[in-house]
């Protein structure tokens, strides 16, 4: 998904060089072609027998509400999983641990972690277990 906090147009204001203000025109088109790519990945994936599932860390990588909610509605919409990670991820950096490698902002280990933790939790809450009787 791009980051859609970035989606900006410059009104002039504020400082020497602009203040960044959210250009809706654009959000709303930056949506609708995500959505549609989104649809498709749904359904090729339903095609070969699978279930589209979004991981979502948008709010840790700097997005509003809006980029979330949009994810969520979609996910629920459609029948596709929807997992957020940005709780996990936020708390990590809150507690000093880093999540991402400085340079590329890829997860590190502790990203990746974070992130195969929430899938795997998600997992198992979609699928019974057997447990004995």
């Amino acid at each position: 998904m791009p980051d859609f906090s970035t989606t900006a147009s410059w009104d002039g204001c504020g400082s020497s060089f602009g203040t960044p203000v959210r250009n809706p025109d654009a959000d709303m088109k930056l949506f609708a072609i995500n959505q549609k790519i989104i649809e498709e990945l749904g359904r090729q994936m339903s095609r070969a027998g699978g279930r589209l599932v979004v991981l979502d860390a948008s709010r840790y990588f700097g997005d509003d509400e809006t980029v979330p909610h949009f994810l969520r509605n979609l996910c629920r919409t459609s029948g596709f999983g929807y997992v957020p990670l940005d709780k996990e991820l936020l708390k990590a950096n809150r507690d000093g641990i880093s999540a991402r490698w400085m340079y590329d902002g890829h997860f590190n280990e502790a990203g990746n972690r974070i992130l195969a933790e929430a899938f795997y939790s998600w997992m198992t809450d979609q699928v019974p277990m057997n447990k004995p009787q």
